[in-house]
């Protein structure tokens, strides 16, 4: 037999304060108690925004051999001028040193 709507709801609350009740990791926990307290669950609800950095991404190729300059919003660049231009290798490490110096941007 289909649940209703308040069944729903009343079944969702009871999985989050056992998740509540089991749950180590503070943002998660956080993210849970706003659940909870804010009366929506749910597709409904409304989960608490990270204060998170933004880091856009943009590319430059001297022809068709590829990227030749790799920079970042945050002022980071990769440059080779070379006709081989920027590796795969090269792209993903300076991605890589982004992550490590700037944390949880998205």
């Amino acid at each position: 037999m289909a649940m209703s709507g308040a069944e729903r709801q009343k079944a969702y609350r009871e999985r989050q304060k056992e998740l509540l009740a089991v749950c180590d990791d503070p943002e998660e926990t956080a993210i849970i108690e706003s659940h909870l307290s804010s009366g929506k669950s749910g597709k409904s609800g409304k989960k608490p925004r990270a204060n998170r950095s933004f880091i856009a991404i943009d590319g430059e190729a001297l022809g068709e051999s590829g990227y030749h300059l790799l920079a970042a919003s945050t002022g980071d660049e990769i440059a080779d001028r070379s006709e081989k231009g920027l590796s795969s290798a090269d792209c993903l490490r300076f991605l890589l040193a982004l992550k490590k110096r700037h944390g949880v941007a998205v």
